[in-house]
């Protein structure tokens, strides 16, 4: 941090301390805001997300049974949408660095409400995904600007906090959305789009106070890097295709995607390495960012994965997505306690020690889950056990890796968490249902009845993410310190891994 941003910093400091009187037209001004001035254009962009994404995981046995289709096929309603905002979250991100985050936020949010008025109407399965894949795009977008224009606009010595609160407010919403959900879905699961538009629309309104945060003189015009952002869509789309294949199974077409996929992901790198303007800073993605995304991954993996196979567990026990819908609202319950709590802890201890004792708990919670497949109600009590243990590193990883490098570069970093996430998001639900669906197969030919193959399946999947975890723990204990933590105990100078850039580094 140079001196004059140094000066700047202390200044916002002792302005925050003192609490002068601001006028209103201070109020939305860079490090002049109060979270709760936040609260209306967060929630309802989250409202519209988190409905989304909750409903159709719950309604995909609907889906399942509508369009005569199989679990793999169907994920990819869901796919299609993660898939878009993996693709697209940081183009867009700097699309909106260059227009303004708030102007952005009215072109993102305006199509989609347009998408989701129109999903409503199509009757063809492919069609539906191919707009929720649009769709998906505009919310990536959104969302990056959210991020950008909540750390712009926030004191400096409270964005974690701020970013921490919002991640709250998300369990907040998944308290009562899956209820709400699944009520919905049993009327008609189609319904959940128009709210979705609604929301969208909601959400345009509640942008209405902000104007766009003054911006530096740009020296040249923001290009996008279209090779990247191809190159990163096959690769994802290429290796979720491969799974979907393999389950059906089409060996030789399952193998040629995988190694496209592989090609392209290493033709990606070397795109970025090389671009004047890359989608993907790979400057920014130095330790100990590097480290946190493959955590964010993982976590996404995981935590995508749960979600996915409880209705299917539900639906294959005879049961309705009601009582999943009831299942989720009381895991979230539980979540949102956490939620409330691990701000107030991360500022006596290290994030270091906060995550790592997370990911220990979850590990012990997990090898326990492994056994309970067979039995219904223990494998309920196990899944809400398993989720609370692994809610910490959810909502706690994204505020790290956006509060790791200085302000100015807000933007840029604004959508590499959201990036991680949903790459590990469309992964684990071609994954999952592939494990499913093969390892099914394979316990029925060997005399198992339909339901036993199911839960063997089960086992074998919650396997795979008790090893994931077991991975990203020791991932974890490869990042060092941030020097904002100097005041959290446990703190060692000489472990400080903070990443500093210059101007002429980003340029």
């Amino acid at each position: 941090m140079s001196q004059s941003e140094s000066t700047e910093y202390q200044s916002l400091l002792t302005t925050e301390n003192v609490k002068p009187r601001r006028s209103c037209k201070d109020i939305y001004k860079p490090a002049g805001t109060s979270y709760p001035a936040f609260l209306p254009l967060i929630f309802f962009v989250l409202l519209s997300c988190y409905l989304d994404s909750t409903a159709m995981n719950l309604a995909l046995p609907k889906i399942q049974e509508e369009f005569k289709i199989d679990g793999y096929i169907s994920q990819w309603m869901i796919t299609a949408y993660n898939l878009a905002i993996a693709a697209t979250s940081i183009p867009l991100a700097k699309l909106a660095d260059s227009m303004g985050q708030v102007s952005a936020m009215y072109l993102y949010l305006s199509c989609m409400a347009f998408g989701y008025v129109g999903i409503y109407f199509v009757k063809n399965f492919y069609a539906m995904c191919a707009i929720h894949f649009v769709i998906g795009s505009c919310f990536a977008g959104a969302t990056a600007a959210r991020m950008a224009l909540i750390r712009q606009l926030s004191p400096p010595d409270k964005a974690q906090s701020y970013m921490m609160y919002t991640a709250s407010i998300c369990t907040g919403l998944s308290v009562i959305l899956p209820f709400i959900a699944s009520f919905i879905i049993n009327v008609s699961w189609r319904l959940i789009f128009l709210i979705c538009g609604v929301c969208a629309l909601l959400s345009i309104l509640t942008l209405i106070p902000y104007r766009n945060p003054p911006r530096k003189p740009q020296t040249k015009k923001c290009s996008v890097d279209l090779g990247g952002m191809l190159t990163i869509f096959i690769a994802a789309g290429a290796l979720d295709l491969s799974f979907t294949f393999l389950s059906e199974p089409i060996y030789w077409l399952a193998g040629t995607l995988f190694a496209v996929s592989l090609l392209a992901f290493i033709l990606f790198y070397f795109i970025e390495l090389h671009a004047s303007d890359p989608i993907l800073p790979l400057i920014l993605m130095r330790t100990p960012i590097s480290q946190y995304s493959v955590l964010s991954a993982i976590s996404a993996f995981v935590s995508s994965g749960f979600s996915y196979i409880l209705p299917q567990y539900v639906a294959a026990h005879g049961n309705s997505s009601s009582f999943s819908g009831v299942v989720l609202s009381i895991q979230g319950a539980v979540s949102t306690l956490l939620t409330f709590a691990v701000p107030k802890i991360t500022k006596r201890y290290l994030n270091k020690t906060v995550l790592v004792w997370s990911y220990l708990l979850s590990i012990i919670a997990f090898i326990v889950f492994v056994f309970s497949p067979e039995y219904f109600w223990w494998f309920i009590v196990m899944y809400i056990v398993c989720v609370l243990t692994f809610a910490t590193p959810n909502f706690a990883i994204p505020p790290i890796m956006c509060c790791l490098v200085p302000v100015k570069y807000a933007a840029s970093i604004s959508a590499v968490p959201n990036t991680c996430r949903k790459l590990g998001t469309t992964i684990s639900l071609s994954i999952t249902s592939m494990i499913i669906k093969s390892c099914s197969q394979l316990f029925i030919k060997n005399g198992q009845s339909k339901i036993n193959a199911f839960d063997h399946s089960m086992m074998i999947v919650i396997s795979v993410y008790t090893a994931l975890i077991i991975i990203s723990l020791l991932f974890l204990m490869k990042t060092g310190q941030a020097a904002n933590e100097s005041h959290k105990k446990g703190f060692d100078p000489k472990k400080i891994k903070q990443l500093e850039l210059e101007d002429e580094e980003i340029a």
